[in-house]
């Protein structure tokens, strides 16, 4: 994907299951915001912001596991997603 300096990156993954941003993105392009991870229980998503900081190209990866509860057997298996993300430069209107 591709964004410019100036707007704002989210990445919203489905409830139910346990995302963990298991590759962070490289901090001199695009910058985590806080709060990261969080849950929008109205929504039923998880989301994360991210701020373009300089041109450039960065990944997020996520690593999603299934929320399993003590009774349960939980798979060691999970899901791998990887976004590759370039900046560019914000073009004057």
């Amino acid at each position: 994907m591709t964004i410019t300096t100036g707007q704002t990156l989210e990445v919203t993954l489905a409830w139910g299951q346990s995302p963990l941003l298991t590759g962070r993105p490289d901090a001199s392009v695009l910058r985590l915001d806080t709060p990261a991870g969080y849950a929008e229980s109205s929504d039923r998503e998880c989301i994360w912001h991210f701020t373009p900081v300089a041109m450039g190209q960065t990944s997020l990866t996520y690593t999603i596991r299934p929320i399993c509860s003590t009774t349960q057997t939980c798979p060691t298996a999970g899901t791998v997603l990887r976004f590759v993300v370039v900046v560019t430069a914000n073009e004057p209107q």
